[in-house]
């Protein structure tokens, strides 16, 4: 699902396809969390956790 919030993996098919966007907002300031110049949430998500689903990296 984070993958297709970050427009890296599609819904749909064909060239005309939708975007998903994930927004933060408090009061009247609001920010884009599927914004494109910022690290990916599937990115982070996956560093967060990546020992505990494959192991230690330093074998």
């Amino acid at each position: 699902m984070l993958a297709v919030l970050d427009g890296v993996s599609a819904i749909e098919s064909g060239p005309d396809k939708g975007r998903l966007e994930l927004t933060y907002r408090r009061g009247s300031a609001q920010h884009l969390l599927t914004d494109a110049r910022q690290e990916c949430l599937h990115d982070l998500y996956q560093s967060q956790v990546y020992e505990q689903v494959f192991g230690p990296t330093d074998q």
